[in-house]
């Protein structure tokens, strides 16, 4: 109904402006077919001097023709075309009133019959429990069979309240409607199937979701898919999958640096909300899902952003340590190139501690400040293929 009326208003709006824009064109055409048409004859002008000896012409000005003719060729023309619009105009109010009233009938009977429902399941409760009052006094069997009736009068009524109270469709909880699968009218099937969800959390695995869909607005998709996603955009969850060497260092509590592709220099702080006790094989390697809660929400975030979690899984302070890429093993111990006295690259062995991704812990072997070489990338150079001419 709301949208029917709000259909009405828009057509009484087009309506206004169609019949305004008519009476102005009328107007214009008639005044001005009513007035002659003015006419500009050349006017002389005084003669200018001039510094030099030559004889100077008068000069004329010529003033610009009026152009009343056109404006009034354009006004008439335009009457017809103001008169057509005007039809169309109140065709459409007349079709908006028209679904304005099917649509308030129909409102109205569904109201009228659930308030006849209910008032039928009322009385046949006041009806019951009458008649259990007078068989008070019968038999045993006749005042259990009379509170038989009541309950299944009772029964009835409760029925047909909660029709009318699922009449209305209420969200289970609060967020923002980011998908509706359906249209009025359309008929929504019953939902099949099961959804994998998150470890720890009731939010749909990604692959899972972005595999099954969720239906488009011509209706639910086979499998029933959801009739209306909501999301609570004030809190965030990433599923991420992880190796199982890397999934058994990661724990609950861990805190997580969070990166979004979508929005560059974002990062998000996050907590390891669960880690999956099964894996699921992809491509030969065996990953864990772990869930990973934003502690801290940003208005650049949206729902299916594609984004990298960096876990911590251990730390340590006021340690010396130096860049993971300059350790190497040789002879079964870990060492750096670190500058001689000549300038010469010199191997120093050390004993490290925690190994990160980006930086190693050093425990003993070299002292605090010193330089060490990291590994340079090499280029092997090979002569260009010579190309054969077009043909």
């Amino acid at each position: 109904t709301a949208n029917a009326r709000r259909q009405l208003d828009f057509a009484d709006d087009a309506l206004d402006d169609a019949q305004k824009k008519l009476r102005a064109d009328k107007a214009a055409c008639k005044k001005s077919t009513s007035t002659p048409t003015p006419t500009t004859a050349p006017t002389p002008a005084p003669a200018t001097p001039t510094p030099t000896s030559t004889a100077a012409a008068p000069l004329l000005s010529i003033q610009p023709a009026s152009s009343t003719s056109t404006t009034t060729s354009t006004a008439c023309t335009a009457v017809t075309a103001d008169e057509t619009a005007v039809q169309q105009a109140e065709s459409n109010v007349l079709t908006a009133r028209t679904a304005v009233d099917a649509a308030e009938q129909k409102e109205n009977t569904d109201a009228a019959q659930g308030r006849l429902s209910v008032a039928n399941a009322t009385q046949s409760v006041v009806t019951a429990q009458n008649s259990a009052d007078s068989a008070s006094l019968d038999k045993p069997s006749d005042t259990a069979s009379a509170a038989a009736q009541v309950r299944d009068a009772q029964a009835q009524l409760d029925g047909a309240q909660r029709d009318v109270d699922n009449a209305v469709l209420k969200a289970p909880v609060g967020g923002v409607v980011s998908a509706i699968n359906g249209a009025v009218g359309e008929f929504v099937g019953a939902a099949s199937g099961t959804t994998a969800q998150s470890p720890g959390s009731g939010a749909p695995l990604p692959q899972v979701a972005a595999a099954s869909g969720t239906g488009t607005a011509g209706g639910v998709t086979a499998g029933g898919g959801p009739f209306i996603v909501l999301n609570d955009v004030a809190s965030y969850q990433l599923v991420v999958p992880f190796e199982e060497t890397d999934a058994a260092k990661i724990k609950a509590t861990q805190t997580v640096d969070v990166t979004v592709d979508a929005v560059p220099g974002l990062t998000a702080p996050g907590t390891v909300l669960a880690v999956a006790p099964t894996g699921a094989p992809s491509s030969g390697i065996v990953n864990y899902n772990a869930t990973i809660l934003l502690t801290n929400g940003d208005p650049a975030l949206r729902s299916g952003q594609t984004a990298e979690a960096a876990v911590t899984v251990d730390s340590e302070d006021n340690v010396l340590r130096l860049p993971s890429s300059a350790v190497r093993t040789e002879g079964g111990r870990s060492v750096v190139s670190i500058p001689g006295a000549d300038g010469a690259a010199v191997t120093a062995p050390f004993t490290p501690g925690k190994v990160g991704d980006q930086f190693t812990q050093v425990q003993a072997g070299l002292p605090a400040g010193q330089e060490v070489l990291l590994p340079q990338a090499q280029v092997t150079a090979s002569p260009a293929t010579p190309q054969q001419p077009p043909r």
